[in-house]
Order: C-alpha cells, then structure tokens, then sequence
C-alpha cells in the first residue's frame, strides 16, 4: 500500500502513531488515516491511508458500514 517516508525512521526513538477516521461513499468506504511522528522532535516520519469497503459476506456487494462499527470509530471518525 501506498506509505509516504518523510524521515529517517530507523532511528532508535519513540514513535506516536496518529489515526483517524472517514466515512466515503454512502459510509461504504472507510478510510484510515496514519502519521508516524517521532515523539522527541514532533516530525511527522511517515504517513499512509488505507481504504477499506464494507461488502455483505452472502453475497460480496458493498454494503454501508454498519452501525456498530461506526460508533467503534466515533472517537477517531472525522467528516470529509
């Protein structure tokens, strides 16, 4: 998947992973949204989304997120 590398990220520090996220598409597209920051210098070393499609396991057609889940990522969900 697609990762964008801002710095070196060998280094021996400690990280924070920031995440958030947001509902596309009728809530059928969930997008994750990750930054890497090393915790020292508070620089952002690396970032990536990652989208996922809800589908129905009967018959794979996608599907709106369901209810529960998105009230699983309502601590992190943002708005387009």
């Amino acid at each position: 998947f697609p990762m964008k590398i801002f710095a070196d990220i060998t280094r021996a520090h400690a990280c924070e992973v920031r995440s958030t996220v947001t509902l596309k598409r009728r809530n059928i597209q969930v997008v994750f949204h990750q930054e890497l920051y090393d915790v020292a210098s508070g620089e952002r070393v690396a970032a990536a989304n990652i989208t996922c499609t809800c589908l129905d396991a009967a018959n794979m057609k996608p599907i709106s997120c369901p209810p529960a889940l998105i009230d699983i990522f309502a601590p992190i969900l943002t708005t387009a």
